[in-house]
């Protein structure tokens, strides 16, 4: 149940985040992907982020998905990131 709020809230607010927090959570999980279509969705998913186009809650839904199968942390479990100093003013 926790999880799941979390998981909803920090979905309203991925489009916020900036490019370097997508960046590192997107690395982290490159350096642990396995399956090609991993490989593809995540390097796609970089290349959006490096041209500045904002993560989808669907991305980051999927991005999670691969997270928890790999077995490293979900980006809603990095909600210590969420200080109000690390936002984009826009």
């Amino acid at each position: 149940m926790v999880d799941d709020v979390k998981g909803r809230l920090f979905g309203t607010l991925a489009h916020i985040l900036p490019e370097d927090f997508w960046k590192q959570k997107i690395d982290d999980a490159l350096d642990h992907a396995k399956t090609p279509s991993d490989k593809v969705f995540l390097n796609d998913m970089l290349k959006n982020v490096e041209q500045g186009k904002r993560v989808t809650v669907k991305q980051e839904i999927y991005l999670n998905k691969v997270c928890n199968r790999l077995g490293i942390k979900r980006t809603y479990e990095w909600l210590d990131y969420l200080k109000p100093t690390n936002f984009k003013n826009d």
